[in-house]
């Protein structure tokens, strides 16, 4: 394991950015209703932003429907966060 640890490759992702996905953060929170019912929202803009960018840009839309889906999850789940942690902030 020590070996391990040396070397550059371990070293690179040992340093990486963390940055914990709202996704998890709601299900540790345990929020997971929330967080399930955001995932079927989710999965239905990625099906149909692929589709769209499939028909507009060929077989690279689905490149770009992968970018735009990754942002859109993102914000889904911040936003979702939010919403429990003023919830939970309310029940206090």
């Amino acid at each position: 394991m020590d070996r391990l640890r040396q070397r550059a490759e371990f070293l690179a992702v040992a340093a990486g950015i963390r940055i914990p996905a709202p996704g998890f953060v709601l299900q540790a929170r345990g929020e997971e209703r929330l967080a399930s019912r955001l995932s079927v929202v989710t999965l239905t803009l990625a099906l149909l932003y692929q589709l769209a960018a499939l028909r507009a840009f060929g077989l690279w839309g689905i490149v770009v429907a992968v970018g735009i889906t990754e942002v859109t999850t993102t914000a889904v789940f911040a936003m979702g966060l939010a919403y429990a942690r003023r919830r939970a902030n309310r029940g206090q």
